[in-house]
C-alpha cells in the first residue's frame, strides 16, 4: 500500500466528511446571504431609479402643463381670483415659463401715467395673458392664509 496516504478508521473517515459537509453549509449560506443582499441592492437600485424618473416626469409635467402665478395685484382680484394672492393654473399652451411674477410685468419704464395697472400688465404679459384674463385654477393661496384646491 502507499504510505503517503493516511489510514483512517471509520469514525474518523465519517468526523471528516461531517467536517466537510459543515464547510460547504457554511460556504452555501453565505454565498446564499451575498445573493440575497445583491438582489436586494438590485431592486433598491431598481426603485430609486424608477422614483428618480417619476419625478422627472411629474417636474416636466409641470413645466410644460402648469404655472404659477404670484403677487396677484389688487386690481386682478375679481371673479374667480377674488382672495387669492398665487395660483396654478392649467396654461392653453405646452411648455413656455412654469412662473409668473406679476410685480415684474407691472414694472415698465417709460409706461405713460394715463394707462392703468391692469392695462399695463396685460399688455407685458403678451401671449402669456390668458392665465390672467381666463385662468383654470387648479390650486390657490388665498389672502386669509388658507389654501387648496379650487
Amino acid at each position: 500500500m502507499d504510505e503517503s496516504l493516511p489510514l483512517l478508521t471509520r469514525r474518523e473517515r465519517q468526523e471528516q466528511l461531517r467536517r466537510k459537509r459543515r464547510r460547504q453549509r457554511r460556504r452555501r449560506r453565505r454565498r446564499r446571504w451575498r445573493v440575497r443582499w445583491l438582489r436586494a441592492l438590485r431592486t433598491t437600485r431598481f426603485w430609486t431609479n424608477a422614483l428618480f424618473v417619476c419625478l422627472v416626469l411629474l417636474t416636466l409635467t409641470f413645466w410644460a402643463r402648469f404655472a404659477y402665478v404670484y403677487h396677484v395685484p389688487p386690481e386682478l382680484r375679481t371673479g374667480p381670483l377674488s382672495r387669492v394672492t398665487a395660483y396654478v393654473t392649467l396654461k392653453p399652451w405646452w411648455f413656455g415659463p412654469p412662473t409668473f411674477d406679476l410685480d415684474d410685468y407691472l414694472k415698465e419704464p417709460n409706461a405713460v401715467d394715463t394707462v392703468s395697472n391692469t392695462q399695463l400688465l396685460l399688455s407685458n404679459l403678451g401671449p402669456f395673458r390668458a392665465i390672467v384674463e381666463h385662468p383654470d385654477l387648479v390650486w390657490a393661496w388665498y389672502t386669509d392664509g388658507s389654501n387648496g384646491p379650487v
